[in-house]
Parts: C-alpha cells; sequence; structure tokens
C-alpha cells in the first residue's frame, strides 16, 4: 500500500523567513552587547571597537559572496544569468 499523503514542505512562510532574516542580522550583534554589558567591558577601549569590527566583516563578507555567486554565473540562451549547482572542479 502506498503512502498518498506527504507532508513534506518545500515552501517557507514569509513570516518565518522574516524572523529568520532578523534572526540571522541582528541576534549575533545583540549577543555580543549582552555580553559586553554583563562583564561591564564598556570602560575599555577596546570594546567599541568590537561592534563597528563585527559590521564590516558581515557586510564584506555578503558583497565578496554575490562577486563570487556573479563572477561563477554565466548567461543561459534567452540572456538571463544561470548558476549551476553543481560544484566545478579545477585541474591540478
Amino acid at each position: 500500500m502506498k503512502n498518498t499523503s506527504k507532508s513534506i514542505v518545500d515552501e517557507v512562510s514569509t513570516a518565518t523567513a522574516i524572523i529568520n532574516y532578523l534572526m540571522n542580522t541582528c541576534m549575533p550583534y545583540l549577543c555580543v552587547l549582552g555580553i559586553l554589558m554583563y562583564t561591564n567591558a564598556f570602560e575599555m577601549w577596546v570594546s567599541y571597537l568590537i561592534l563597528p569590527f563585527m559590521y564590516f566583516s558581515t557586510r564584506y563578507s555578503f558583497r565578496c559572496g554575490v562577486a563570487h555567486v556573479l563572477a561563477e554565473a554565466t548567461e543561459d540562451t534567452e540572456g538571463k544569468l544561470f548558476i549551476s549547482a553543481e560544484i566545478k572542479e579545477k585541474d591540478q
């Protein structure tokens, strides 16, 4: 007897996507800020560099990721960008 009722969900709801985005962008900053407040580290000058360096590293890594994807993308027959899911092996 075949199981005809599949409960696999391929689509993510809008609310889940918004929560995931907010948790991935804001939560690391809130955690570091909480640790800095808990340890009372705002008295040291180094702690004022942590959050700006975190901001720079997240923005830079996102831009590098976008640049890498665009560099690897090729145009298909209709002129749209095509990103292959296969990993290219380099000859050694």
